[in-house]
């Protein structure tokens, strides 16, 4: 998309004008806007069926963020929308290692909301 453009687009646009800087401040809070676009953006392909853009944006959130359970879990619905039964039980796996009960919340639910099928156990017999 083009710049401004998207979620935390008009926010990016913005700390491009701030420039790299090496203020410790600065830096944080862009990772922090680029994980928030990036989670958002992902959820939003997700639920609009663009899955190869969610995968890419997710996984950008995941590598910014890995002890966020939520994007494990929207991870592994992606995977199942790809048909990557592995991806989406390592997802799954790595969702429920973080949070037991992430079916309980608000995420877990949305993620029931747009499909979400609990990964068969026998895939991960075939490793």
């Amino acid at each position: 998309s083009a710049p401004g453009e998207g979620p935390g687009g008009a926010l990016e646009v913005w700390l491009d004008r701030l420039g790299e800087g090496d203020d410790p401040e600065i830096q944080q809070f862009r990772r922090q806007v680029k994980f928030d676009a990036m989670r958002t953006g992902g959820v939003q392909d997700l639920a609009a069926g663009r899955y190869s853009e969610a995968l890419a944006k997710l996984t950008t959130a995941i590598e910014l963020r890995p002890e966020r359970a939520d994007l494990h879990l929207f991870m592994a619905l992606v995977a199942q929308r790809l048909e990557s039964a592995e991806l989406a039980l390592r997802a799954w796996e790595r969702a429920l290692g973080l949070c037991p009960r992430i079916l309980e919340t608000p995420q877990g639910q949305k993620a029931q909301q747009l499909g979400l099928r609990f990964p068969s156990l026998a895939a991960s017999t075939q490793r």
